[in-house]
């Protein structure tokens, strides 16, 4: 919290505007057809209170979207961007939503996470928001594993990252504790 704080308020001195990547992270398996209309809600209500902050902070930052589901089936994961870092102004409501197939929740955080990584590094004016939707435990990834999934959001933690995970339907605290994920 305090590299972000610092990242921000140097920008304002510097009359920089700060980049805000938010990456939003939805379980898109089976087990979350039964939460299909409040996990929309939810992300439309994130998607509404990060437009808020870019009209508020308009002077300071600039915030951008990615939105990321995932699920697992007969074929592997299936980790897709719907939304690819647009500027929150272009975003539309989120509609686009099919719950099916498994869990693979390490996979879909590490992919996601690498990627906007890979994206943001050179940019010293970037910080990340990291909010993960699931309702379940991991139960199919293949590419990574808790450990180090772990140590790479320590890593992003020690750069000023922010994570945020939002769970339902399983033991939530067990699973952010072995992520190094604190708001829950």
């Amino acid at each position: 919290q305090n590299l972000k704080t610092n990242i921000i308020t140097e920008n304002i001195m510097e009359n920089k505007k700060a980049h805000i990547y938010n990456l939003i992270i939805v379980d898109e398996s089976g087990s979350m057809s039964y939460l299909k209309k409040a996990t929309m809600n939810g992300i439309n209500s994130t998607i509404n209170t990060i437009r808020k902050a870019q009209k508020e902070f308009v002077n300071t930052q600039v915030h951008t979207l990615s939105l990321v589901t995932f699920s697992s089936g007969s074929g592997g994961a299936k980790v897709q961007a719907v939304i690819n870092n647009e500027p929150i102004s272009q975003v539309k409501t989120f509609k686009d939503y099919t719950p099916n197939g498994g869990t693979p929740l390490y996979d879909a955080i590490g992919f996601s996470l690498s990627t906007l990584y890979n994206y943001i590094k050179a940019d010293k004016d970037a910080t990340a928001v990291v909010t993960i939707l699931p309702d379940g435990l991991e139960n199919s990834s293949t590419d990574w594993t808790v450990d180090a999934l772990r140590s790479f959001i320590e890593k992003l933690k020690a750069e000023g990252w922010s994570f945020s995970y939002m769970g339902s339907d399983h033991d939530v605290k067990q699973v952010t504790d072995v992520l190094s994920i604190e708001h829950v």
